[in-house]
């Protein structure tokens, strides 16, 4: 078992080169196989992690050389893409935060807006040395407007897009808390980085003295970069195209938001699968492993299958469990064809036909594992409250039935929870008395043919008191030595393969003078079948239902369940239903969640006066951020990715990137103002100015993610969490034509 604070991957090789000792040792026959290595996953996040920066990086250089026409300055963006991740590494270590699944899927995350930040500010000193070819103008010119007002000003913005996560305080914010902050430093490092070592790369690897013709003027060349874009000039000039796009964008938000599929975590693809099942209540152990065999002939059937373990009597947590309950955790094959999930649907088809016996559960390691933290691995738990319980049981059956008949709920679970058989002993308490045999006594003599009686109680009592003598006929039974403990010896008359209330009743009691009677004579023994247990929940007796989904998104799921207990069900009064799971935490965390989105507003818009000092101007360019809300939700319908704790806070960090392109188009603005000319002049040059870096920031950031989010779907790994966090990548595709709006709106 792995100690806090010791290195997985170390650990690992060092269980195997053990485990290549133990191998030399076994005899002839016997194998040792691990079923689980969870170094393994961690390995593939850091080749993930390397993978993606290795595909920013060449997107980077392709998207360089196509806009700027230069390998100089793609070899300073390559060169400055590595130093920041190593400076990232060395802020997350001295801040404590260890390399893991969150910490590596924020550093691939973050590779998009670390290649953003060195484009534009690579952008911004190339233009400059266009228009002043000379070294120390174009940088004195260029590092002012990109670093010390937009850019610096928007560190805000860069650090408080991740600051929604830490803010939530239940599962989602725990989740994602090492995310979030290694987020930030790499924020941190992103901008440190830019400001400070890129510019010097640019002297010493992509200063180049010339790059336009002697001949062209300042003047010049400010026409023609507005004829280039002339489209886009004639477009913001007709009001009406403006609005009805934005119309046309808001009403896209909102139908797309009526249809978008929901979900609590993203959704991932692990590799490994755990199985929870029970058999009927009071079945033995010896009928439940037989059982059990019969499933595990099934899961090694199936091809896609490496290796599992069980356990049964047992859970994840070690903890000890009822006989007839258990589970496994299955590793599937790495080079496999088909998902988890699909792997799971196979498996689920074929043990409930040939295993109807068993109720069955599947879920996924670190799910399941989530699951235990909010209370419950079921995403879907139906709760029914009321007062009394064989009313409860009815009305749970007819839930069940509702449930059955939702297309896209399993695994259903009715949460009646039977506790077996009992034997009752009612003693005679006058036929005792008559024979001096008193009620302490009658009770140790039961219990050593039923459990078994301790022979030394307690611990440090060596001799059996006389009524144990008397049992063992004088026999010193004692306890045994095992390494530093003592172990004692358990006294039991009967084997419990032989136990049953016939032949208990026979069995002899031993009276004061040494003679015998059987127990039947002195007491009554009634088998009482199992009751139900009965559980409560905020003092209210309840039966919780649970269930898990298959090809189905927890919204839509529990949407049309809630429809049809309404249809179909009629509570009596002092009865309630209310619904938890991940859905109570998807619910509270979307509440708090939109709660962090109005105060990202209300920073940016505190931002936006700080830096602009103008209530228009910071409104305007608050609307059109907000605005972008609708083109995420858009774009989240069209690409099929729910809307989760994740993507929510892709949103919110959307918020900030639309200001961002704001801020420097509004302050290129008004750096034209300075230099002459009037508004309409001012804003054409702007918008030619600007659409350059926001084609390059559209394009090269948020590639990596979408290849290591769209093709690479059943790889658990950094890039699978990272990717999950930064599906904002599709919503940035709908940025462009906010765009259009927005120049619209800073010409108002």
């Amino acid at each position: 078992m792995k100690q806090p604070g010791v290195n997985l991957i170390d650990f690992a090789k060092q269980v195997e080169s053990k485990a290549d000792e133990i191998r030399q040792q076994l005899p002839a026959g016997y194998e040792l196989k691990p079923y689980y290595n969870q170094s393994a996953f961690v390995g593939d996040s850091i080749h993930s992690v390397l993978k993606t920066i290795y595909e920013g990086l060449f997107l980077a250089i392709i998207v360089m050389v196509l806009f700027l026409r230069s390998w100089r300055s793609s070899l300073v963006v390559m060169l400055t893409i590595p130093v920041t991740v190593a400076f990232s590494i060395l802020l997350c270590y001295l801040a404590g935060i260890t390399i893991n699944v969150m910490s590596l899927g924020a550093m691939a995350a973050s590779v998009g807006l670390i290649i953003d930040d060195a484009i534009v500010v690579i952008e911004q000193i190339y233009r400059e040395h266009e228009e002043r070819p000379g070294m120390t103008a174009s940088l004195s010119c260029a590092m002012p407007s990109v670093i010390f007002f937009p850019h610096g000003g928007f560190l805000p913005f860069d650090n408080c897009h991740p600051l929604p996560v830490p803010a939530d305080e239940r599962l989602a914010g725990s989740f994602f808390k090492e995310l979030s902050d290694t987020m930030q430093l790499t924020l941190v490092a992103s901008f440190l980085v830019t400001w400070l070592l890129l510019p010097v790369l640019h002297l010493v690897i992509g200063y180049k003295k010339q790059l336009r013709p002697k001949d062209l003027d300042v003047k010049t060349l400010e026409e023609n970069s507005i004829r280039k874009v002339h489209f886009l000039t004639v477009v913001y000039r007709k009001p009406l195209v403006a609005a009805g796009f934005v119309l046309l964008l808001g009403l896209g938000g909102w139908y797309a938001s009526s249809r978008l599929s929901s979900g609590f975590l993203p959704d991932l693809d692990e590799g490994t699968i755990v199985l929870d099942y029970h058999s009927p209540a009071g079945t033995d152990i010896e009928e439940t492993d037989r059982l059990c065999r019969q499933m595990e002939r099934i899961i090694m059937a199936h091809p896609d299958v490496e290796t599992y373990s069980r356990r049964t009597a047992l859970g994840m947590s070690f903890k000890t469990r009822p006989s007839n309950f258990g589970d496994y955790l299955i590793q599937l094959k790495t080079d496999r064809k088909t998902s988890t999930p699909e792997v799971i649907s196979d498996l689920r088809r074929e043990i409930l036909q040939a295993v109807p016996l068993m109720t069955i559960g599947f879920g996924q390691r670190i799910a399941d594992l989530l699951g235990d933290l909010m209370s419950t691995a079921q995403p879907v738990e139906v709760k029914i409250f009321g007062n009394d319980y064989e009313t409860l049981q009815k009305i749970a059956a007819q839930v069940e039935k509702v449930m059955e008949a939702v297309p896209g709920i399993v695994d259903i679970d009715n949460g009646l929870i039977p506790a077996g058989a009992s034997l009752v002993f009612t003693p005679n308490q006058e036929r005792l008395s008559q024979f001096g045999i008193s009620l302490t006594d009658f009770q140790e003599q039961l219990t050593a043919h039923t459990g078994g009686v301790p022979l030394c109680q307690p611990a440090n009592m060596i001799e059996p008191n006389p009524a144990q003598a008397a049992m063992t006929g004088g026999l010193q039974i004692g306890s045994v030595q095992e390494g530093e403990q003592m172990r004692r010896i358990l006294l039991r008359f009967t084997d419990f393969e032989d136990n049953s209330p016939e032949w208990l009743e026979q069995q002899p009691i031993f009276l004061p003078d040494g003679s015998t009677r059987p127990l039947g004579f002195f007491c009554d023994v009634r088998v009482i079948p199992g009751e139900i247990e009965q559980r409560r929940e905020d003092l209210k007796s309840n039966i919780t239902l649970t269930a898990r989904l298959e090809n189905r998104d927890l919204g839509s799921a529990i949407a049309d369940l809630q429809t049809s207990l309404d249809a179909q069900l009629h509570l009596p009064a002092g009865y309630s239903i209310s619904y938890g799971g991940a859905y109570s935490e998807q619910q509270q965390s979307f509440r708090e969640l939109m709660m962090i989105l109005s105060l990202a507003v209300l920073l940016v818009f505190a931002v936006l006066m700080f830096l602009f000092r103008e209530w228009r101007i910071s409104l305007t360019v608050l609307f059109i951020s907000v605005l972008g809300i609708c083109g995420c939700l858009l774009a989240l319908w069209l690409t099929g990715v729910p809307l989760n704790v994740s993507s929510y806070t892709g949103i919110i960090m959307v918020v900030g990137i639309i200001a961002e392109n704001a801020i420097f188009t509004v302050w290129q603005y008004r750096m034209n103002r300075r230099t002459g000319g009037d508004v309409s002049e001012a804003v054409d040059y702007a918008i030619a100015l600007r659409i350059r870096p926001k084609l390059m920031t559209l394009s090269a950031p948020y590639l990596p993610d979408a290849i290591g989010t769209r093709y690479r779907p059943r790889r658990t790994d950094a890039t699978t969490v990272g990717g999950s966090c930064h599906r904002r990548i599709y919503c940035r595709l709908a940025l462009a034509a906010v765009s259009i709006a927005q120049y619209h709106a800073i010409n108002l």
